[in-house]
């Protein structure tokens, strides 16, 4: 698992080479699982406002490709954006914004997703929706 989520990476990073990230794997920390087991998540992304790069941390114990992609493109909207708080309107216009455009990427085949991870997107996609609302009054 470990090698085809090293291949996406090195992938990214050959096509976004002004988009610096540092990728922390379960399998080489265990720390890193605790860390997401805590949160309930597979993987995350945070901007490190110390070196400018973004760490992205991910549960390699499972291979889901959904998973990886999401947080790197949470790595490209930090490049772009810059930090932002999470539970914040722009966390989750930004969440909403990933979920978006792996849908679309996967309806379009410009990426390879399994039916269930589409379907999972799209729950998330709602939960991203109703908390945005909720925060906008």
């Amino acid at each position: 698992m470990a090698d085809r989520i090293g291949k996406i990476i090195k992938f990214f990073e050959y096509i976004n080479p002004n988009v610096h990230i540092s990728v922390y794997r379960s399998s080489q920390d265990p720390g890193v699982r605790s860390l997401l087991s805590f949160f309930g998540a597979e993987g995350a992304a945070s901007l490190n406002l110390d070196t400018g790069a973004v760490d992205i941390s991910i549960n390699d114990d499972v291979f889901r490709k959904a998973m990886i992609y999401e947080e790197l493109g949470h790595a490209l909207q930090y490049n772009r954006d810059g930090h932002v708080d999470v539970g914040s309107i722009d966390y989750f216009m930004r969440e909403i914004e990933v979920a978006e455009c792996l849908i679309e990427r996967a309806s379009k085949d410009r990426i390879k997703l399994s039916a269930d991870e589409v379907k999972q997107t799209e729950i998330n996609l709602e939960i991203y929706q109703e908390k945005l609302r909720n925060l906008e009054g």
